[in-house]
């Protein structure tokens, strides 16, 4: 990721919120319903990063980033097509 990617992750909207749901979960001030959808989300997120790691290894080192950012796009594009996010 390149640092002014990696600033942009860290200044957006929807990533701050996850992050400060994260910290009322880890610090047990979630309640119990936003506790569970975190943990299913956690779990999403690990079962997907695995698959893209499977995926990966038959894929030469130098070009992994490329083939992922790709597979990521593609993946956006096709399952989530721009709406408002509203939180």
């Amino acid at each position: 990721m390149a640092k002014d990617e990696f600033a942009a992750l860290m200044n957006d909207p929807l990533f701050k919120r996850l992050s400060k749901i994260a910290q009322e979960v880890y610090e047990g001030r979630a309640d119990p319903e936003t506790a569970r959808a975190w943990f299913e989300l956690r779990a999403a997120i690990r079962a997907a990063v695995e698959g893209m790691n499977d995926m990966l290894e038959g894929i030469r080192p130098k070009d992994r980033s490329t083939v992922l950012r790709r597979w990521i796009e593609e993946f956006v594009d096709e399952r989530m097509p721009p709406e408002p996010v509203l939180h």
